[in-house]
């Protein structure tokens, strides 16, 4: 659909931390959220080679090969766990980016 799915986290705690809702966005409307050098991750930095290039400084760097891992989110959900914010799994919902095409019939 010629969009790019992206967040900013902050990733220099334990567990990263959203600094801006995700989004779902054309690739030129894409941009960080504030002054910081971002390390850009992920597949829309292949599929839109310009991106990278159009961000520019506001990256330290991109790899567009990583992907999320189970071990990593493993990882993530153990530490908030511990930390008292836990969901019983029926609490456990999908974030729907492209809610309107999820509910066309």
């Amino acid at each position: 659909m010629g969009q790019v799915y992206w967040g900013a986290y902050d990733c220099t705690g334990a567990a990263p931390v959203a600094v801006c809702p995700e989004r779902l966005d054309a690739p030129e409307a894409v941009a960080p959220p504030g002054p910081a050098a971002w390390f850009g991750a992920g597949h829309g930095f292949a599929a839109h080679p310009g991106l990278a290039a159009r961000l520019g400084s506001a990256l330290a760097g991109v790899d567009s090969t990583i992907l999320p891992r189970a071990a990593d989110i493993a990882r993530i959900a153990a530490v908030e766990f511990a930390a008292g914010r836990g969901l019983a799994a029926a609490q456990g919902l999908p974030v729907y980016l492209r809610d309107d095409v999820v509910h066309r019939r």
